[in-house]
């Protein structure tokens, strides 16, 4: 394919040269000289002008160019007008045609104007890596199609975390944890939500993010990499609690001081320490069989946390407030905690599923201790109307997602997987399956633009500065290990039950 698009501006080149030197007479070009040679010192420029720029050609076949699974659904997408009803997937290496499939018309897309179809291929199972290819509209970026297709992706997305660690600060009082926002400040927040989310993809799906382990299983004494990983996480947020109050500062600020940099904390914010207890609490439960004594160090930073936050309850939002106390009810058992959480039911017909509400609802959900039958039903059904929510969204997309390329949306639709990883493990669904491995497509390079929004993944992607660049934030990082988490823990679980 290379070889004819290089023939083919090869030739347009030569004809391009050849029109514009036979379209003027000798005489005409040697008047056009010799007046250019008059005025050339009044019209000359300091640099060279260059005005045209060479646009990017996005293929009018779209795929997931990392790959697909060989158990699952394998779908490209065709943007052209009359075109003819088959395509074709091709060998990468050898170019041989392995399967021929008929196309699907699904309508029209409003930024391009052309009529969108479907090629499914779900029934080539065959590993190795292809294009798609279609007589009219070219061919697409190769992919690979093996249940391994993500396995090496969940990793490299996982190492992008390295990027955002703060190496400069070496204080006893301020070191560690990720760079979260501008001026390489460190909030807790932010720093929280990641770790919430790894935790939550490691706890949801063990078999996938055993991965990251490498060669090195973990056992009953040897924790999994990703929670070894966590404890540098755990000594940052340690430090930034006030051993006095038990409150926890918003963040870190880095400014500069003489030739050097001040490493600053913020005051004590109480949303901060509501997220502390959540990660401290939360750690302690998932770490408690390898380390008895680091997973006792973190429930008494929770506890001394949580107390001040008690202490402040009319200060504290009220979500917050119910997420702490989600979080040390299922690590404790308290009733005093239990009675907290209940005492929320109020607002739960009423808050958005997100943030602080999300977490707390889902620590609730998955908590061995006993709960309030009708809370947990209601939390359920909102959470199952959320999953129908997006998926009704999704569906009716041309490109079977509910965002765009832009910062926002891509944002929105991480939240909304997240949700959904949520709702597809407690209730197991193979349309919300479906649905979030659609979203992973997309991101991966299924989307109208023919780019995957992984920095240096795949055949085109973003640019690391990028804003729709997953890899940009450690959140967005946390919020795609659990999507890709899911992809391949469902697999797995279907691979057992075989």
């Amino acid at each position: 394919m290379k070889k004819y698009i290089s023939l083919i501006l090869i030739l347009m080149l030569i004809t391009g040269l050849l029109s514009g030197c036979g379209s003027q007479t000798v005489e005409s070009q040697i008047r056009e000289e010799e007046a250019a040679d008059s005025d050339s010192v009044d019209r000359m420029e300091e640099s060279p002008v260059i005005e045209y720029t060479v646009p990017k050609s996005v293929p009018s076949i779209l795929v997931d160019q990392q790959g697909y699974l060989q158990d699952r659904t394998k779908m490209a997408i065709f943007l052209g007008d009359e075109v003819s009803p088959y395509f074709t997937v091709c060998d990468a290496a050898t170019g041989e045609t392995v399967y021929v499939g008929a196309l699907e018309e699904k309508g029209t897309d409003e930024k391009s104007g052309k009529t969108i179809y479907y090629g499914d291929f779900t029934d080539y199972m065959k590993d190795g890596t292809f294009f798609v290819h279609h007589d009219q509209l070219g061919s697409s970026y190769s992919f690979r199609v093996g249940n391994e297709s993500y396995h090496d992706l969940l990793k490299r997305v996982y190492e992008k975390l390295s990027a955002f660690e703060e190496g400069q600060d070496t204080s006893e009082e301020t070191s560690g944890g990720w760079i979260t926002g501008d001026k390489e400040r460190r909030g807790t927040v932010d720093n929280c939500k990641a770790a919430l989310t790894l935790m939550m993809a490691y706890e949801l799906y063990p078999s996938a993010v055993e991965i990251l382990n490498g060669n090195t299983s973990s056992s009953d004494s040897v924790p999994p990499v990703i929670l070894q990983n966590m404890l540098s996480q755990i000594s940052f947020l340690s430090k930034l609690q006030d051993t006095a109050t038990g409150g926890v500062c918003a963040g870190v600020l880095k400014r500069p001081s003489g030739k050097d940099y001040a490493f600053i904390k913020e005051e004590t914010d109480y949303e901060a320490t509501a997220y502390f207890i959540a990660v401290m609490a939360g750690f302690g439960y998932l770490y408690q069989k390898y380390d008895y004594n680091i997973a006792k160090g973190c429930l008494q930073g929770a506890n001394r946390a949580w107390k001040y936050l008690n202490k402040n309850v009319n200060e504290v939002d009220p979500s917050d407030y119910y997420m702490a106390a989600a979080q040390m009810y299922r690590t404790t058992g308290t009733y005093s905690y239990r009675k907290v959480v209940e005492a929320y039911e109020e607002h739960m017909l009423s808050d958005e599923l997100e943030g602080s509400f999300l977490y707390g609802s889902y620590f609730y959900l998955i908590t061995k201790s006993k709960v309030n039958i009708d809370i947990c039903s209601e939390l359920t059904k909102r959470f199952m109307n959320r999953a129908e929510q997006i998926a009704g969204n999704i569906q009716s997309s041309r490109f079977l997602t509910e965002t765009g390329l832009d910062e926002e949306g891509l944002e929105s639709m991480l939240q909304d997987m997240q949700t959904m990883v949520i709702v597809n493990y407690t209730i197991p669904n193979y349309e919300y399956a479906t649905v979030i491995e659609n979203q992973l497509h997309y991101v991966l390079g299924r989307n109208e633009s023919a780019i995957c929004l992984m920095a240096g993944e795949g055949d085109s992607s973003v640019q690391e500065t990028d804003a729709i660049n997953i890899g940009a934030k450690p959140m967005r990082i946390a919020q795609a290990c659990a999507l890709i988490s899911e992809v391949i823990g469902q697999m797995k679980e279907a691979e057992m039950n075989r």
